[in-house]
């Protein structure tokens, strides 16, 4: 389990054995993973964002999946009414990627548009 404290070294260990265990190849995405976690490891972390999106988006995608399959998970999705275009698809596909019978999402929007 990640914890707050982990330092960059212990918490690349902990992801790298995530993926590991959830059949997905480390090597191939834990690049990706550490472009949003602002940990720099390798080339692949001086790739511009954005053009790494769909493949963060991916990754992100195969671990919830693969958490599905293992057991009962729900995703919370909050602020809406914040969220731009690639948030938006990101949201829409996590509840249906692959056999996701077992992942549950839920979102909240304010109808004032304003955060409380």
């Amino acid at each position: 389990m990640i914890d707050e404290h982990d330092n960059p070294t212990e918490l690349l260990a902990k992801i790298h054995d995530s993926l590991e265990s959830g059949g997905l190849d480390p090597d191939d995405r834990l690049p990706f993973l550490t472009l949003i976690l602002a940990i720099p490891i390798t080339e692949t972390t001086k790739a511009d964002p954005g053009l790494a999106k769909p493949r963060i988006y991916e990754t992100v995608l195969d671990l919830i999946a693969t958490m599905a399959a293992q057991k009962a998970t729900i995703l919370s999705f909050n602020d809406l009414l914040l969220a731009d275009t690639s948030s938006w698809a990101f949201s829409k596909r996590a509840g249906i990627k692959r056999n996701s019978r077992s992942a549950l999402s839920g979102t909240t929007w304010r109808p004032s548009g304003k955060p409380n």
